[in-house]
Parts: C-alpha cells; sequence; structure tokens
C-alpha cells in the first residue's frame, strides 16, 4: 500500500472496565463484523504492550474506505474522553511511530477525527498531546524506560547513595541513609538484578526520558 497517513484511535472502552481488550475486540471484528482480521495494524494496552494486528500489507478497516487503502491504524486501549492515555501507553505510541516513520519517512501522524467526523480518539488526546510526542522524536527515551521500568536506580551523589524506583515511566525518591539495613537491602536488590547503579550523565538522560 501506499501509505500516506498513520492513524491514532483510541478503543472508546474505559480501562477500569476492561483492561486488556485487544483479543476481545478481534474476536467482535472478526465474529460480528465479519472481518477477516481486528481492523487496526497496531494496538497498544494499558501497560504499553504492543500487539500486532492486521499486517501493513493489507489495507486496514479504521477510518472509512479512502483513507484505508492509504493509512496505517493505531489503537491505544481506553476511552480518553473520560480518562487519559497511560505514561507507558505514550511512550510505546513513541516508540512504534519513530519504527513506522524510518519505513515510511512521508506518512503524516494524523488522529482519527482529521480524517472523519469522530470524537476519536477523544478530548483527552488532543493534537497537543500529539505534538509533544512527536517533537524531536527519539527512541532514546523509550529505550531508557523500558531499561528502568520496575527496577531500582542508585546513584552515588557528594559520597551518598540515593536510590530511586521507576514506576509507569515515573522516578520515586527513596529516602534512606547509608546504613547497615540500606546497604543489606541494596545487596540483596544487585543480586536479583534489580539495583542499576548509574552514572551522572546517564542520570541527566534518565531524568530528561522519566520525570
Amino acid at each position: 500500500m501506499n501509505i500516506e497517513k498513520i492513524v491514532i484511535h483510541h478503543s472508546a472502552v474505559a480501562t477500569w472496565d476492561n483492561n486488556e481488550q485487544f483479543d476481545a475486540i478481534k474476536r467482535y471484528h472478526v465474529y460480528t463484523k465479519w472481518w477477516g482480521d481486528i481492523g487496526y495494524h497496531y494496538f497498544l494496552e494499558p501497560d504499553g504492550v504492543l500487539k500486532n494486528g492486521r499486517d501493513e500489507k493489507y489495507r486496514g478497516a479504521h477510518v472509512g474506505r479512502y483513507w484505508n487503502d492509504r493509512s496505517l491504524g493505531i489503537c491505544l486501549a481506553g476511552n480518553f474522553n473520560k480518562q487519559k492515555p497511560t505514561r507507558v501507553q505514550l511512550l510505546a505510541l513513541k516508540e512504534l511511530l519513530i519504527d513506522i516513520k524510518s519505513r515510511y519517512p512521508k506518512a503524516e501522524i494524523v488522529l482519527h477525527r482529521d480524517l472523519k467526523a469522530s470524537e476519536c480518539p477523544g478530548a483527552n488526546f488532543t493534537h497537543k498531546t500529539l505534538e509533544e510526542l512527536i517533537s524531536g522524536v527519539s527512541a532514546v527515551d523509550f529505550g531508557l524506560m523500558k531499561r528502568f521500568e520496575g527496577k531500582y536506580i542508585q546513584r552515588v551523589r557528594n559520597n551518598i547513595g540515593q536510590v530511586y524506583r521507576v514506576d509507569n515511566g515515573r522516578i520515586v525518591h527513596l529516602p534512606a541513609s547509608p546504613s547497615p539495613l540500606f546497604r543489606s537491602w541494596s545487596d540483596e536488590l544487585e543480586d536479583d538484578g534489580k539495583l542499576i547503579g548509574i552514572t551522572e550523565a546517564t542520570w541527566d538522560k534518565v531524568k530528561k526520558a522519566l520525570i
């Protein structure tokens, strides 16, 4: 296909009603609408997990006949009239857009409502959201987030060890003073591969990506 647009959608189903939506939407598209596959080419769950939909060589079913032939469809789980996309969803979307744009550099990234009368992808996913997401688009932020997500970062500053935990793409400072208990806890985390020591240069990159 000649890809001119990359179209962003929401599922319009709040994640507190259904936190894992890909399989349910695929079943609905295949067994109720009698489509050959889910209508989107890519689907992002709230935890940032990417699910592959239709192969890119096949037209989608997500934005009307004319643009289906000229676009790729990406759907994020959630009703963004009622909630906001999660940070990890947005970071995963950013990485996906980097990948797609590397293959279709001339394709324009748009919202569903830019091409068809629709609220999709909801009032909480605006053009400003999109602009902030793709401005200076880089794989560095997502790579750092994936590396540190769910782990602990130990940063030595002025000879004092500071420990942070990364949760859902956010850095949380864990106050702790150098003590036998703190050192024991640090050693245990390090043995489990959950504690990562970083330099100040790396800290600056992590802080930019995750704060």
